[in-house]
């Protein structure tokens, strides 16, 4: 993968979920509880101590409405339980996939459960694609090991009640595997016999509870959460689509009117009989507390009082009870780390800031501060105030220096599966008197931990034409300083077991965060012969301690034979993926992206072949408007090929003549491929398809086939998994006027970006 473009893509979501985080302004905030709301749930919260909690295969499967109607309306507390990072699915955002895809889509999850006051646990087994069977899954997953870290999350969680998606035998392999694993951990979360080395400290736990979702023909409990929230002004399945909206790598979210909306549940298992229809998930199960009604009745400005009053009576301090004090007296504690990404060794400060938004002064205000994981609070200043009064603000300044052993974190990508990854590593806390009595409020917040310096190479993998002789390739060095002292250094880069070129390309002088890049371009020799060829970036830099570091980067040449037809000139109409654009740039063909003005008024017919890019139809309106300019092309002697697209977003009109597709896909990787043309030019000229041309491809053959399409078109391929009937509208081609159209459904961009000497 890119490193540069990993680490920059980092940075940008550091900086945005750090925004959010930190409370600063955004869209994303209008969907989070403020003033009111957040009294009402602080309030809400003292009645309820049941849990639930969703498990899901991928992010977006949760049922977010179930957990926002029982989360905002009662106050249980929720959680999500996810089995993957869904880095095996599409991005409908860019380019990213695999690891990449993986980190988007764990902030995209953490933005969505903040707005259906979920917390998120994930098992961390790999997403590596559709799968069709639970079986098939669990080759992969390793159905103990995947039990054993639900079962952990049962025992850390503590759910009343578990909902899910899944059942055993219908959907994606993943749900299906999801569906089989919590039948049995349902029981085995109790049992202190299996996996006791959960013990040291867990304990065993009992779910109550265990509902599948289902229609309503054979619901056991109907949840209307289409329910009105008056004090936030919307439903809690409007409140939960906004949630969905933030998996955008996805798609997700659409609009959901006011109005009745129903989830339907089906109760698998209980640990006592039920008969009959339940009233909620935990019906029977606790007796709902009520707030007395002086707590009630009582004025926004009498609230936090009477509280008070209220825990005084029942002598309980409990953490929800702080909480909803806090929230009635309008005081915020936020975190401020002076950086954002810090290094092992590394002294940095964290503000930690108390405001009083609210009339009751408070006194004898106290910060603390620990990060046990991170490294060793070393100093502190201004962590004892006398008073605090309306709309002040007293901040105390804490200095934490890294240990040599704190967990790395970035680049994300690379410690995507580590229990580490996205967890708070700062915990504050602020101790003050009101009311004659103590209280204390609590907040965390995330950093980051990187190595001294971050190297990147780009492109971080080329493959070139051994035909292109002489074609030069440009590298781009990247160096980041993340050490807080100023850096001396120098880069150097070199192409291993072979001496195309070696030499330092640029000495640097850098403060903390500041870069150094360096540019340097060479030419493949005449001799060179195909196969892969490492090239190596080195920084090696020095502080003024002495300190002496070097951080590296490998990248790799991949040279195939291929040959090129000459002269030619393609067009490409691009989507939220640039690989199409890369591949075309390293096997040295004349190529443009078609912008908007170009697919409108542009001349076509200058363009050999224009190709329309995974899904292009859409993200590109100006595709959808003008596409009976591209089937013109077409008849007037152009050649176009269209990859896939998703059933929704088809329509059998884009084509030239009638094509439907459906969900039909081929998910295993070395699913034969047969040749039903094998004279077609297309398999012959300018290069000669054999089966090693369908060797090494990754995560699946195709998806979105087509299921039924006019005769004009001739099948060229023909693939399934084991077991089912082959799909032959993969590869179609047709002859339109004067041209040929083809549509495709195999996964060439996955297949292009590993650097697949079949698929280029």
């Amino acid at each position: 993968m890119n490193r540069l473009k990993i680490l920059c893509f980092s940075i940008i979501l550091i900086l945005i979920f750090g925004i959010i985080q930190l409370g600063i302004s955004d869209d994303y905030l209008g969907w989070l509880d403020h003033g009111e709301a957040a009294l009402k749930q602080a309030l809400v919260d003292l009645t309820n101590d049941m849990t639930i909690a969703c498990l899901a295969a991928h992010p977006d499967d949760e049922d977010g409405a179930t957990l926002t109607y029982y989360r905002k309306k009662y106050g249980a507390n929720t959680a999500i339980i996810l089995a993957t990072r869904g880095e095996g699915g599409q991005n409908e955002i860019g380019s990213e996939l695999y690891e990449e895809l993986g980190v988007i889509r764990a902030f995209e999850t953490q933005a969505a459960a903040n707005i259906y006051g979920a917390k998120v646990y994930n098992l961390n087994k790999r997403d590596f694609g559709f799968s069709k069977t639970a079986e098939e899954t669990f080759k992969f997953w390793d159905y103990d090991d995947s039990l054993r870290r639900l079962v952990h999350a049962i025992r850390e969680i503590k759910p009343d009640v578990i909902i899910t998606n899944h059942d055993t035998t219908t959907g994606h392999g993943h749900h299906q595997a999801c569906g089989v694993m919590i039948l049995e951990a349902f029981d085995a979360a109790a049992d202190p016999e299996k996996f006791p080395d959960h013990f040291k400290g867990l304990e065993p736990w009992q779910v109550k509870r265990l509902f599948v979702r289902c229609g309503e023909d054979e619901a056991d409990v109907a949840i209307n959460v289409g329910e009105y929230d008056q004090i936030r002004g919307f439903s809690y399945a409007q409140i939960a689509n906004e949630g969905l909206k933030m998996h955008k790598s996805q798609g997700m979210g659409g609009i959901v009117k006011r109005g009745n909306v129903y989830r339907y549940y089906k109760l698998i298992k209980s640990t006592e009989p039920i008969s009959g229809k339940l009233n909620s998930l935990y019906d029977g199960l606790a007796s709902k507390s009520e707030l007395p009604e002086f707590i009630k009745n009582a004025s926004r400005g009498e609230i936090a009082e009477n509280l008070v009053k209220y825990m005084q009576n029942s002598e309980s301090q409990t953490k929800e009870l702080e909480i909803a004090i806090a929230r009635a007296m309008d005081l915020y504690l936020t975190i401020q780390p002076d950086d954002k990404i810090v290094t092992h060794g590394q002294r940095f400060k964290v503000r930690v800031s108390l405001t009083n938004c609210g009339n009751q002064a408070i006194e004898d205000i106290r910060f603390e501060l620990n990060a046990p994981l991170l490294g060793e609070v070393v100093e502190s200043e201004n962590i004892n105030f006398q008073r605090l009064g309306y709309n002040e603000t007293a901040t105390g300044i804490f200095v934490i220096e890294v240990s040599y052993d704190a967990p790395l974190t970035m680049p994300h990508p690379e410690y995507l599966y580590e229990d580490i990854f996205m967890k708070p590593l700062i915990r504050a806390k602020a101790h003050y008197k009101a009311y004659d009595t103590e209280f204390s409020i609590t907040s965390e917040s995330t950093v980051d931990v990187t190595d001294g310096m971050d190297v990147n190479i780009f492109p971080k993998n080329t493959i070139l034409s051994l035909s292109n002789e002489g074609q030069k390739i440009r590298y781009v060095i990247n160096a980041i300083n993340r050490v807080s002292e100023q850096v001396k250094g120098k880069i150097l880069v070199f192409t291993k077991n072979v001496d195309w070129i070696e030499g330092e390309l640029k000495e640097f002088n850098l403060k903390e965060d500041q870069q150094a890049f360096a540019s340097f371009e060479f030419a493949i020799p005449s001799d060179a012969k195909p196969g892969d060829y490492a090239i190596e970036a080195k920084a090696f830099y020095e502080t003024p301690g002495a300190f002496t570091g070097l951080s590296k980067v490998n990248g790799n040449i991949r040279i195939v034979d291929i040959n090129i037809a000459n002269d030619l000139y393609v067009g490409y109409v691009k989507s939220y993926d640039n690989t199409l654009e890369l591949a075309l740039k390293q096997l040295n063909v004349k190529s443009k992206s078609l912008e908007p003005d170009d697919v409108r008024f542009g001349d076509l017919s200058v363009y050999d072949t224009i190709i329309l890019d995974i899904r292009a139809y859409l993200v590109r309106q100006d595709l959808v408007e003008s596409n009976q300019r591209f089937l013109d092309y077409v008849n007037d002697g152009g050649n176009l090929i269209v990859m896939y697209n998703k059933t929704f977003e088809w329509k059998p009109e884009f084509a030239p003549y009638r094509l439907v597709i459906s969900r039909d896909r081929v998910t295993l990787e070395e699913s034969p491929i047969t040749i039903l043309a094998p004279d077609h030019p297309l398999f012959s000229f300018p290069n000669k398809i054999t089966n090693e041309d369908w060797e090494g491809w990754i995560q699946e053959r195709g998806l979105y086939f087509p299921s039924e399409w006019s005769p004009e078109y001739k099948e060229l391929l023909s693939c399934n998994d084991p077991g089912e009937p082959p799909l032959l509208g993969g590869y179609l081609i047709a002859q339109y006027g004067k041209g040929t159209y083809i549509y495709t459904s195999y996964v060439w961009y996955r297949q292009l970006q590993e650097l697949n000497p079949g698929a280029f």
